[in-house]
């Protein structure tokens, strides 16, 4: 990330890499408290789990994580870091 970084502020713009794991809601939550108060004008998630069964095979909670991680979590987050 040091390049980007370094190039980001090459253009008057700076940006800082935060990982999360948002398997975990409580990282989501703790995440938002942490950055409520910042001015934040973009978010990249990239987040996901790629559960490669068969439809036959996928198991409801697979799916249910799959869902939780890829969307609701990234939804959650624009939506809260983007109220203030």
């Amino acid at each position: 990330m040091g390049k980007k970084l370094k190039k980001s502020r090459g253009f008057g713009r700076n940006f800082q890499g935060i990982t999360r794991d948002f398997s975990k809601w409580g990282e989501v939550t703790k995440l938002c408290r942490e950055r409520s108060s910042e001015k934040i004008e973009i978010i990249v998630t990239n987040a996901g789990l790629a559960n490669r069964n068969i439809a036959l095979e996928h198991s409801d909670s697979e799916w249910d994580q799959t869902l939780e991680v890829d969307l609701t979590a990234p939804l959650l987050l624009s939506r809260e870091l983007g109220r203030k």
